[in-house]
C-alpha cells in the first residue's frame, strides 16, 4: 500500500491532510468492509495517528477489535485515541500492474475515517459544528452507510449469541432504542451535510457499481478516466476485502454470523416485543434512502 500521506516527528501533532472522508454508519452494517474496501484505493490512508478523533473529542474503536491483533500484513495504529491504545489493524495489497492511478488523484489523496453516532453522543449538530470549526479549510466528504433494520437486528442478534461478552451491559430494549436514536443520527446529519448515501445491500448487490460511485463522490470524473482493468481492481479489492481474508478473531470467523441470523425472523419474540420502535428504524432508514443523490 501507498503511504500517501506524511507525518511530522514523532514527538509533533501528526499532520492532518487536506481532504478527509468520513463513513457515518449504523452498528452491523458492514461499515469496517466498506472501510477496508475504501481504503484499497492507493490514494486513500487510515492515518496512524488518532488525530482526527481526537480534535473531535469523539469516543469509540476507529478499528473493531475482533478484526485487530494480528501483526503479519498489519499496521500499529491508535485505535482508541481517547485511552491511548494502540492494536494491529490489516492492511490490503492490491496490485496496480494493470490499473495505473492517475498522478491527479494520486495527488489528491483522503484520510478515512469509520464512526458511528454514539461516538459523538448522537448530538449531531454539534458533531458538525466540530468539523466546521477545526477543520474549515479541509475538504470533508461524507459516506452514509446504512443497512435495513430488520437485516441489522438479526446481525445483532446473532453476534452477540457468538460474542456474549461483546454490549453484555444492554438489555435488547437498550439495543433497539440504540439503534433508533442512531438512525435518526444519521438522518440528521444527511439532512445538514448532504454525502453519498450507500444502503448494505447495494454493496452486496453490485459491489463493483458501490465502489464506483464513491470513487466518483471523492474525485469528480474518475469514471470517466482512463485508468486500466477498472473491473479486475475492483475484482481484486473484493477478493482481498472479504471476509475470510479479515481473520484475525477465532471467535470472530469460527461459524457463519450471517447463518445464525437466519433464525430470527419476523416472528421471533424481539420482534414483536420490540415492534413498534423497530418499525420506527424502518421509516427512518427509507427517509434516509430517498435522500440518496442519484
Amino acid at each position: 500500500m501507498n503511504h500517501l500521506i506524511k507525518f511530522k516527528k514523532a514527538d509533533e501533532e501528526p499532520a492532518i491532510p487536506n481532504r478527509i472522508l468520513i463513513i457515518l454508519s449504523n452498528p452491523r452494517s458492514g461499515s469496517t468492509w466498506l472501510l477496508d474496501a475504501i481504503r484499497c484505493h492507493p490514494a486513500v490512508e487510515m492515518l496512524i495517528s488518532g488525530i482526527i478523533y481526537t480534535k473531535l473529542g469523539l469516543v469509540g474503536r476507529r478499528y473493531p477489535r475482533d478484526l485487530s491483533g494480528r501483526k503479519k500484513g498489519s499496521i500499529h495504529i491508535e485505535v482508541r485515541p481517547d485511552m491511548q491504545k494502540k492494536d494491529w489493524v490489516p492492511i490490503f495489497s492490491i496490485s496496480d500492474k494493470s490499473y495505473r492511478i492517475p498522478d491527479e488523484i494520486l495527488k489528491k489523496p483522503y484520510a478515512i475515517e469509520k464512526i458511528h453516532p454514539h461516538f459523538f453522543q448522537q448530538d449531531v449538530k454539534n458533531f458538525l459544528n466540530n468539523i466546521n470549526t477545526l477543520f474549515p479549510q479541509n475538504i470533508i466528504k461524507f459516506i452514509y452507510l446504512v443497512r435495513d433494520p430488520g437485516q441489522t437486528f438479526r446481525s445483532y442478534l446473532a453476534y452477540q449469541e457468538r460474542n456474549p461478552n461483546w454490549n453484555s451491559g444492554r438489555t435488547q430494549a437498550d439495543v433497539v432504542s440504540h439503534m433508533e436514536k442512531t438512525y435518526q443520527s444519521i438522518r440528521e446529519s444527511a439532512e445538514l451535510r448532504p454525502g453519498l448515501i450507500i444502503d448494505y445491500q447495494d454493496m452486496v448487490g453490485d459491489f463493483s457499481g458501490s465502489m464506483l460511485k464513491i470513487f466518483e463522490h471523492l474525485w469528480p470524473g474518475y469514471t470517466s478516466m482512463k485508468i486500466g482493468d477498472t473491473e479486475l481492481f475492483l475484482a481484486d479489492i473484493f477478493t482481498e476485502t472479504k471476509r475470510e481474508s479479515r481473520k484475525s478473531s477465532p471467535v470472530f470467523f469460527r461459524t457463519s454470523i450471517e447463518r445464525n441470523a437466519s433464525k430470527y425472523d419476523e416472528d421471533h419474540s424481539f420482534f414483536n416485543v420490540h415492534k413498534q420502535n423497530i418499525d420506527n428504524c424502518i421509516d427512518l432508514y427509507q427517509t434516509i434512502l430517498d435522500n440518496k443523490q442519484i
